[in-house]
């Protein structure tokens, strides 16, 4: 009798052990999209939520990974859904910004993002002021853009996309539409470029493109050194991003270092046989070592490609 009392309570305690543990779905979440697993957060957002209907910051989180899986349509609703818990929600207000700039719907995004440059949340507000920049930038009205990105910086220096936004600015030799600026072109400044990019990488270490934007601001100042060591670091971050092997080769050309442009070309294009650009480079560095039937293919390919 005691021994069946004893299995009887065992189990019962074992049941409401069971019972009462829940995996922390929000934390597991939030570690899923640190590491970029926006479906696997989903996932468990979605089992949040059975539980907690009512969590607006649960939402918000579903609406960025939906966002980032392309399933705007249902990140506005979890948008919109938090919103009418809590109408004064920065965060939700920022990704539904962002949502209509994609849309190329400016005059609702700009009206948004006009107000979150105000906001008390000084991290909101630097957001703010970079989406303003980039709607400025795109348009070619350089003075506004600018001043914009002067302000993300201000509102917070740890904002390591304020930083580079401003480097994109500070270095580029062409606006947007693609019209020459040379060396005229008013807020071409490579020392602040190469500072902004360096401050951006001290925020945004393993970010990719931070390091090959300064590598393009070093090769402009004709440090090849520097350049490399950047453009390197680049590829090591992001080895499935093909343009840094074409970007690579073509600095290795300009430098006669013919038969390593020559291995970043075919990876590039054994990467991707679709991509006229590498194929053009390639049929140059071929007329430059004189193997001009080589030549002749590649521009033949690359015509058919364009």
């Amino acid at each position: 009798m005691k021994s069946a009392i004893f299995v009887f309570c065992f189990i019962a305690c074992l049941l409401l052990c069971t019972c009462n543990y829940q995996p922390n779905n929000l934390k597991l979440a939030e570690t899923e999209i640190e590491s970029q697993d926006y479906l696997g957060a989903i996932i468990r957002l979605n089992m949040h939520l059975n539980n907690f209907p009512d969590d607006d910051s649960a939402l918000v989180m579903r609406a960025f990974c939906y966002s980032k899986v392309w399933k705007d349509s249902l990140s506005k609703i979890d948008l919109q859904a938090a919103l009418r818990k809590n109408p004064e929600y920065s965060e939700a207000k920022l990704i539904l910004g962002r949502l209509l700039l994609s849309e190329e719907n400016y005059t609702s995004a700009l009206a948004i993002f006009d107000k979150l440059v105000n906001d008390p949340n000084e991290s909101i507000a630097s957001e703010a002021w970079i989406e303003k920049g980039r709607i400025f930038y795109f348009s070619d009205d350089f003075p506004e853009a600018i001043d914009a990105f002067n302000l993300a910086v201000q509102k917070d220096s740890s904002n390591g996309m304020a930083w580079y936004y401003r480097g994109l600015v500070k270095s580029r030799f062409f606006s947007p539409s693609g019209e020459t600026q040379n060396y005229n072109f008013p807020f071409l400044d490579l020392s602040q470029a190469l500072s902004d990019f360096t401050d951006c990488i001290k925020c945004l270490p393993l970010m990719a493109d931070a390091y090959f934007q300064r590598a393009m601001v070093h090769f402009n100042r004709f440090d090849d050194k520097n350049g490399m060591k950047d453009l390197n670091k680049a590829i090591d971050l992001a080895p499935n991003y093909i343009y840094y092997y074409q970007a690579r080769a073509h600095q290795h050309i300009l430098m006669r270092r013919y038969q390593e442009a020559l291995l970043d070309l075919n990876y590039s294009i054994s990467r991707n046989s679709k991509e006229p650009d590498a194929y053009i480079e390639r049929a140059g560095l071929y007329k430059i070592l004189g193997r001009f039937a080589e030549a002749k293919s590649d521009s033949l390919k690359a015509a058919g490609l364009d």
